[in-house]
């Protein structure tokens, strides 16, 4: 289904597009009128050949596209360059390499590549290609018409160099056919001006390679009026019929091709108004005011005038009938090129079925060898089938015996059939009886179902009751955990004033063994003292009173001493009364 709308589509937009003027268009759409059945045929031939090369297009741009994909392009950026930018030009070696590099191009540098404007779908861009292949072809072989052109770009598989080359191929076996075709009834004159318009729109010499300008309006313009006022008229007609397409694209020249050597920049609107301007500054229908002495001169041109005019009519009389009997001859030489094309396919398919029934005989040859093998092999199967076939009418005799034994038992099958019956009126009769216990079941599950209800309400009160107690433990746990939190409290508390009473009872510990040690260290020396005292007074009697009163603050100080130990001790201290 979507084939034929696909190929519908491909029909209507080669209707609406304009018909090429020359011999081209000519050869490829002929006048149906001019005669027999052979304008329909090359019509269908032009249309098919047109069909197959849009098929190659398209498989060419969805190649291209996967290409691009492939290379790590996102398929919108991708699908978006190949329409604003990936056309079939340049150098047409790869037609898919050709693509991929122009969008490649496109993408590196959007402003830079002129890809503004672009095409609304890939069909539109496909036609566009098409279009500007066969007129970059024709341009560079002039004689070929558009369906010989389109012929050879099948041919070589879009691939321009070969087209131009089988082109010329073509050129030089046709042209000997080709020049008798033109009636020797016409005027010379006549002859060369159709031949001027007819190849006008083909300025570019045979050899001449494929010229990227084509894709610009612009620039081939100004080519073709830089040669001469005689080819504008065909580049006119060359840009209306295939340069529409073009201009959408915005497709220049490539890099390399210099545009700025045009002093002017010179459209297909500013020619035509300049030479509108030209042929209104000519006023040749203006009459003189009447003169008393009329200038011989003036009639003279006067009368050259009304010559002029009627030349002029004669010669567009002649041209008319001209260009009519060249196109006569262009669609004669299509019609026979196309038949010789199909005599050349026919003599083709002739001499490849010869070669095919030579080989289909070797073949039927070998075949046959291969038939007698096998001959001999299923006579030899055929005698184990005679053999099977009577074993087989062995046991058929058998199988007879068996069917009457079947029929024997197919009426004690009757008989157990009809027992059959019985019972089964029994089994409804029991069927009747589970139903209406059927009936009371569904009653007692109905009322199962309002006690399961009444249990569903009395759940619902009781989950109600859990809910309430468990907020109840969750409060009594939250209450429970504070105490804790504050017994915790305490218990640091009370650990922080054990180890504060430890350092101060260490502190006291340090400063009673200092003092303890002054201590220590006076009673020695009064001690010392004392005995010094006591050896001196066995010498001096009268002094032993005052060394008697000299001991007794040695004993007081040593008892002291004594005393401090004992209250430095850690039971002396914890048995103290707190402060």
């Amino acid at each position: 289904m979507a084939g034929q709308t696909r190929e519908r589509g491909s029909r209507a937009s080669r209707k609406g597009r304009p018909v090429r003027a020359g011999p081209a268009a000519a050869a490829s759409d002929p006048d149906p009128a001019s005669g027999g059945d052979s304008a329909p045929r090359a019509r269908d031939k032009a249309d098919e050949l047109e069909d197959r090369l849009l098929k190659r297009l398209e498989e060419a741009y969805a190649a291209a596209l996967a290409r691009l994909a492939d290379l790590g392009h996102e398929e919108e950026a991708a699908l978006e360059a190949v329409l604003r930018a990936g056309h079939c030009y340049g150098k047409l070696e790869d037609p898919v390499a050709n693509i991929v590099d122009n969008a490649r191009t496109y993408l590196s540098n959007p402003g830079h590549a002129g890809g503004t404007g672009g095409f609304a779908d890939l069909r539109r861009l496909e036609e566009y290609s098409l279009a500007g292949l066969v007129c970059l072809l024709q341009s560079s072989r002039p004689t070929l018409t558009r369906a010989e052109a389109m012929w050879c770009l099948l041919s070589s598989d879009l691939r321009l160099e070969e087209a131009i080359a089988i082109g010329a191929s073509l050129n030089r076996k046709t042209s000997p056919a080709g020049t008798p075709v033109v009636s020797d009834d016409r005027p010379p004159a006549m002859t060369d001006a159709a031949q001027r318009g007819c190849s006008s729109q083909h300025t570019t010499t045979p050899t001449a390679g494929p010229d990227p300008a084509l894709f610009d309006p612009e620039t081939f313009m100004k080519l073709a009026i830089r040669q001469g006022p005689a080819n504008a008229a065909g580049v006119i007609s060359c840009i209306k019929t295939s340069g529409s397409g073009q201009s959408r694209s915005g497709g220049a020249a490539p890099e390399g091709h210099p545009k700025e050597s045009f002093a002017k920049k010179v459209t297909t609107e500013e020619l035509i108004e300049s030479v509108v301007s030209e042929l209104e500054a000519l006023d040749i229908d203006k009459k003189d005011p009447p003169d008393a002495n009329p200038d011989p001169k003036n009639q003279m041109v006067r009368d050259l005038i009304k010559q002029t005019r009627e030349m002029e009519a004669q010669l567009k009389e002649r041209k008319e009938w001209a260009q009519g009997k060249a196109i006569q001859a262009a669609r004669k030489l299509g019609t026979d090129l196309t038949e010789l094309r199909v005599l050349r396919m026919e003599h083709d398919e002739n001499q490849r079925r010869k070669k095919e029934k030579q080989v289909m005989e070797d073949d039927t040859l070998k075949r046959l060898a291969q038939l007698e093998t096998e001959l001999k092999k299923k006579s030899g199967q055929l005698d184990r089938s005679n053999a099977t076939a009577q074993r087989l009418e062995m046991e058929n005799a058998e199988i007879r015996a068996e069917m009457e034994a079947a029929k024997l038992s197919a009426s004690e099958t009757e008989r157990q059939c009809q027992s059959l019956a019985r019972k089964e009126k029994k089994d409804n009769k029991k069927l009747e009886t589970w139903e209406r216990q059927k009936a009371k079941l569904k009653e007692d599950i109905a009322e199962c179902k309002t006690k399961i209800t009444q249990a569903e309400r009395e759940l619902v009160e009781v989950n109600k009751a859990i809910k309430n107690m468990e907020i109840k433990i969750r409060e009594d746990a939250k209450t429970k955990e504070e105490n804790i939190a504050l017994l915790e409290e305490e218990r640091r508390k009370r650990e922080a004033a054990k180890v504060n009473a430890d350092r101060r009872l260490e502190e006291l510990r340090r400063k009673k063994q200092v003092e303890s040690q002054c201590y220590k260290d006076d009673l020695h020396r009064l001690q010392d003292e004392l005995s010094r005292l006591q050896k001196s007074a066995g010498a001096n009697v009268p002094h032993f009173h005052q060394v008697t009163l000299l001991a007794q603050p040695i004993e007081a100080l040593q008892g002291h001493l004594n005393s401090s130990s004992r209250g430095l001790h850690p039971t002396g201290l914890r048995n103290q009364p707190r402060s």
